[in-house]
């Protein structure tokens, strides 16, 4: 009875022993098949129409059919960025600004170090934002408030740059903020003009 009793509880401790053995090895193994998982099958690139549709989604603007190259970038964080670049060809971006009242006009882009400074970076952590390269650039910049019911608005600004590349093409750089909750309604004191009393 007392071998039984020894064979049991040691029996009883093997079992304890590779299960505090085991689960760690487990767990551990799990986690390295997914971080590997995670590096090594990379996700699916969005198709250029699904690209085009955050664009205009995010931002309002519909990019030009003509263009090409497309990248984009999203982040929300107190405040929503946007970052986009493609391609086109020099009068389809003219045509491109003047279509959209939000863009500044093509005729305002010129060099702006502060701007410059700026967009480099605010997209330093962008593989394909790459505004310090850029050996001619030109910017441009314009805020505008939209208004909801009950007064509340959005403050969003578009900055723009432009590269000429040459064989008739311009890389375009697009960078968008605004909050990501309305402002409340501007509320101005009351100003009570005096008039002459005794």
């Amino acid at each position: 009875m007392m071998k039984d009793a020894s064979r049991g509880s040691g029996l009883v401790r093997a079992l304890i022993v590779a299960a505090v053995l085991f689960v760690p090895i487990v767990l551990l193994t799990g986690a390295v098949l997914f971080v590997l998982i995670l590096l090594f099958h990379p996700e699916e690139p969005l198709k250029a129409g699904e690209l085009r549709g955050l664009v205009k989604g995010h931002t309002g603007l519909t990019l030009p059919d003509s263009a090409r190259d497309l990248h984009f970038h999203e982040l929300s964080v107190m405040t929503a960025f946007v970052y986009v670049r493609f391609e086109l060809a020099p009068d389809d971006l003219r045509r491109w600004m003047d279509e959209h009242e939000a863009l500044p006009s093509f005729e305002e882009l010129a060099f702006d170090a502060e701007q410059r400074e700026f967009l480099i970076t605010a997209g330093r952590n962008l593989w394909w934002w790459r505004v310090d390269e850029v050996p001619s650039p030109r910017f441009g910049r314009k805020s505008q408030v939209r208004r909801y019911p009950k007064g509340n608005y959005w403050e969003w600004t578009f900055h723009v740059v432009t590269q000429e590349l040459g064989e008739n093409l311009t890389r375009v750089y697009l960078y968008v903020s605004t909050d990501t909750a309305p402002r409340p309604t501007e509320t101005r004191p009351a100003v009570e003009k005096a008039q002459g009393s005794s």
